[in-house]
């Protein structure tokens, strides 16, 4: 596979450009940048024909000898991350040139490379979300590739961009991912229940807006976004919790337990250890969910999470206000379908 690189990047990693395999889709060829960025190193690599794009924070020299290997796991979580196929992947990395070996070229053109520079500038509006505590920046992949700007041409949201070039070369049947089942419960009814099946490289940032939406708060958008919620993965005997996953981070005086922020933490990470965990959502007002685990799906054919199933009624904003809607399983699947398939 061949990686060009801007000048600085082939200085920082010690390499000589190799020569170009002109002959290449451009598809299937990938390019990178470096730049400093609050006195940390940022490497940027975009796909040359749909600028799909993907950083790694933070790196350092150290990092370097494993090199080769972060970028082929940075591309591969770019197909995990739009539930493409692994074989599809394995199709695709067998049709570079030179196959999964990393060849260092030069910037295949100043265009290229000055496409870098705007995406580079565009991903660093997710700053505060960047964290040393992962290389790659998995969990902001889906909004770096949710832009559309780019000047004097005319783009759709990069993901689908990429999805769509997929189809062309390898056919619609594209999608088959990895996906946790999971059955959600509001207290110990089951009045408010649903049974959501969920790609395994979701975070949990992300499970909690599809679980919003699962439950049917389709107007309450600031619900969504600036109640605190968090998710408890293991009590002690008296209920007191020892590992909780944050929806951000606690002040250092009220940690008496294992915190993580939850936009950094995998469901499959999450479940392949518990098969039980409560999300609590509105903390002010103690609503708590138990989350169970049904199983693993090993071929989900649909890009996005899915409603399988679910109890009569949807939740109200506020109990002492509003009375529960009625339960509509394609309507919440067409929710989901729009906020997380971009294809």
């Amino acid at each position: 596979m061949q990686i060009g690189c801007h000048k600085k990047l082939l200085e920082y990693l010690g390499k000589k450009p190799q020569p170009r395999s002109p002959e290449e889709d451009s598809l299937l060829g990938w390019s990178a940048t470096l730049q400093l960025f609050n006195r940390r190193r940022i490497i940027l690599v975009a796909n040359d024909e749909t600028r799909y794009n993907f950083i790694f924070y933070g790196i350092k020299k150290g990092d370097l000898k494993n090199f080769d290997d972060l970028l082929l796991g940075g591309i591969r979580s770019c197909f995990e991350q739009e539930c493409i196929s692994p074989a599809i992947f394995d199709k695709y990395i067998a049709e570079t040139a030179g196959g999964a070996a990393i060849k260092f070229t030069k910037s295949p053109s100043p265009k290229i490379t000055a496409r870098l520079r705007e995406l580079l500038s565009s991903a660093t509006q997710f700053q505060s979300f960047f964290s040393l505590k992962t290389l790659l920046q998995f969990h902001i992949t889906p909004s770096l590739n949710s832009n559309t700007f780019l000047p004097d041409e005319y783009c759709e949201p990069i993901r689908r961009t990429f999805v769509r070039a997929l189809k062309k070369r390898y056919g619609e049947d594209i999608f088959a991912s990895r996906a946790v089942e999971l059955e959600i419960t509001l207290g110990t009814s089951n009045v408010f229940r649903r049974r959501i099946v969920v790609p395994i490289q979701y975070n949990f940032r992300e499970l909690h807006y599809i679980i919003v939406t699962a439950f049917g708060w389709p107007n309450s958008g600031f619900l969504k976004h600036f109640l605190k919620y968090n998710y408890w993965l293991e009590k002690d005997s008296e209920g007191r919790p020892l590992s909780k996953l944050e929806s951000e981070e606690p002040a250092p005086s009220d940690i008496s337990y294992e915190s993580r922020l939850c936009y950094l933490v995998t469901l499959d990470e999450v479940f392949s250890k518990y098969s039980a965990i409560t999300y609590n959502y509105r903390l002010e007002d103690g609503w708590a969910f138990a989350i169970k685990l049904v199983g693993f799906q090993d071929n989900h054919d649909k890009p996005y999470p899915v409603c399988v199933e679910g109890s009569v009624f949807t939740l109200p904003v506020s109990f002492s206000e509003d009375p529960p809607g009625s339960f509509d399983i394609d309507h919440v699947n067409d929710q989901l379908e729009k906020m997380f398939y971009k294809g």
